[in-house]
C-alpha cells in the first residue's frame, strides 16, 4: 500500500465517497478512510429522497433542486463505471398532511415550491386514490410530480 497521499477523507458515506471521487477524479491521490465499512453509519439509514422539500426558505430549496439535478445526472456515470445498480426511480412525492399544523406548515412551502418545480396540492380523497392503503385520517398533501430515490448505500 502506498503510504503517500495528496488528501485523507475520513467517512466513507455518500458525501465521504463523493469527496474522494471527485479529488481522485481531478488527479490527487487519495485515501478514503472509514471505521466500519462503506456506508455503515448514517448512508445505511437514509431513505435515498433526492428532493428534499421541507425547507421554509427558498435558498435552501433551491440548493435541494440543484443537487437533486447533478444526482440524477451523475447516477448513469456511476452506473456505468461500477456497473452497481443504485436502486434508482424516479417517482412522484406526496407530503402528507395528517394534523391542522402540517397543513399551514406544507400550505406555505407549497405556495412558493410551485413556481420552482411541478407541484400541486391534493386532497385526502385525491391522496387515497393515488395510494389507497394511507389513512382516511390523512387530510391532504403536495404532490410534486417529479422526485428520485435511491440506494444510498449501493451509491
Amino acid at each position: 500500500m502506498d503510504k503517500t497521499c495528496d488528501v485523507i477523507v475520513v467517512g466513507a458515506s455518500v458525501i465521504g465517497s463523493a469527496c474522494a471521487y471527485y479529488l481522485a477524479s481531478a488527479g490527487l491521490k487519495v485515501t478514503l478512510l472509514e471505521r466500519e465499512t462503506i456506508a455503515s453509519g448514517s448512508s445505511t439509514h437514509a431513505t435515498g429522497l433526492l428532493l428534499y422539500t421541507d425547507f421554509k426558505d427558498e435558498a435552501r430549496f433551491r440548493f435541494s433542486l440543484e443537487s437533486y439535478r447533478f444526482t440524477r445526472d451523475l447516477v448513469a456515470e456511476l452506473v456505468e463505471l461500477t456497473g452497481m445498480d443504485v436502486l434508482y426511480q424516479r417517482r412522484p412525492l406526496l407530503r402528507i398532511v395528517i394534523v391542522d399544523d402540517e397543513e399551514e406548515l406544507i400550505w406555505s412551502a407549497l405556495r412558493w415550491q410551485k413556481e420552482l418545480v411541478a407541484a400541486h396540492w391534493v386532497n385526502g380523497d385525491e391522496v387515497r386514490r393515488i395510494e389507497p392503503r394511507l389513512s382516511s385520517a390523512i387530510r391532504g398533501a403536495a404532490y410534486f410530480e417529479e422526485s428520485a430515490q435511491l440506494d444510498s448505500t449501493r451509491v
